[in-house]
């Protein structure tokens, strides 16, 4: 999310953003309420015919452990492997949560969550200070300083879709329109790193 707010501030200095971070059903009131005209999400919001969704970005999940972890020396890892891990996770209603719960029951696994948090960015603090693994995305995880070598593939390779949603018929202002297309964007030029 910074680099997306920080693309967005150098090409519309005065646009004030109000970032927020909610449960899925949360997030959906407040689109149709007014009270946030667009919302990134993953999985990409489709269950609300008054809300309108552009894919922005698929990609694969992967599984970030503390430096002196058993996956340290794997390249790839099954859900099966991990039944006896401690998780990190964001709160049940969080779109990532309720992705890798159904990967999980896929598998036919129950994870340990044992710290769950509705700061998706201390997920990454938490498995550095060895408290349990993660699924998270592998974008970001290459993005963090302290985790980036961090990681494996799952051999199951969920993939998570990151989705801009907008009320239909909510009026889209000069700085929403900016924001949109700064948005699709930033998100194109994500999806051309990927594939190099």
């Amino acid at each position: 999310m910074p680099g997306l707010l920080k693309a967005n501030k150098q090409n519309s200095p005065n646009l004030n953003i109000q970032q927020y971070s909610a449960k899925r059903r949360r997030i959906i009131r407040m689109l149709l309420d007014g009270d946030a005209d667009f919302a990134i999400c993953c999985p990409l919001l489709t269950e609300e015919p008054d809300l309108e969704s552009l894919l922005l970005y698929t990609e694969q999940g992967v599984i970030v452990y503390p430096s002196d972890h058993w996956l340290k020396d794997r390249k790839s890892v099954s859900f099966e492997e991990l039944k006896d891990e401690n998780f990190i996770s964001v709160s049940v209603g969080y779109g990532t949560r309720d992705m890798q719960d159904i990967y999980f029951k896929t598998a036919g696994i129950v994870a340990n969550n044992s710290v769950e948090t509705t700061d998706t960015s201390s997920i990454f603090n938490f498995v550095k200070d060895g408290l349990g693994i993660a699924v998270a995305p592998k974008s970001m995880t290459l993005r963090n300083a302290d985790l980036c070598d961090n990681f494996v593939e799952i051999d199951e390779a969920p993939i998570a879709t990151i989705g801009l949603t907008w009320r239909k018929d909510h009026y889209l202002s000069e700085a929403g329109k900016a924001f949109f297309e700064t948005t699709k964007a930033f998100f194109t030029g994500l999806s051309a790193d990927q594939s190099k």
